[in-house]
């Protein structure tokens, strides 16, 4: 079998595997509880942010094998399960990425959607923000010691 292929099929376990750890983490434990995992809280910006596709070699083989594993696994993978599990998967390999949470502007108890930058500015899990969301919290990670 071809390096190539293994390898991308490597970061896809590994992708499944941390998604499924967020998403057993996001439906056993409170929020406040494990925030932490994904970085400094702080406030967003507020405004709409356009979604800016990966070309740095390591966002787009995070984003391609996150997505991979969203669509394979066996349970359904929220926005939060892909931005936290994509998180740590950057960190990992020395990044700084911001995980975004947003909301409606015109329906504030609609469902919240979460997306994550890579230090690059690429929208790595998420799409950006869906029309009508603005960011309201952000999660800046620190890089993995």
């Amino acid at each position: 079998m071809d390096t190539k292929l293994l390898k991308a099929r490597a970061v896809a376990a590994e992708a499944l595997a941390l998604l499924l750890v967020a998403r057993t983490i996001r439906a056993t434990i409170p929020m406040r509880r494990w925030q932490r995992l994904v970085g400094q809280k702080s406030a967003a910006s507020g405004r709409v942010e356009q979604a800016i596709p990966p070309t740095d070699p390591i966002d787009l083989r995070v984003a391609r094998a996150i997505q991979i594993a969203t669509n394979h696994s066996p349970v359904a993978m929220v926005c939060l399960d892909q931005a936290v599990a994509g998180s740590w998967m950057l960190r990992l390999r020395g990044e700084r990425p911001t995980m975004v949470i947003g909301l409606k502007a015109d329906d504030l108890a609609a469902t919240p959607h979460a997306w994550l930058i890579a230090d690059s500015g690429a929208t790595i899990t998420g799409g950006g923000a869906r029309p009508g969301f603005a960011s309201v919290t952000a999660f800046q990670s620190t890089a993995r010691s």
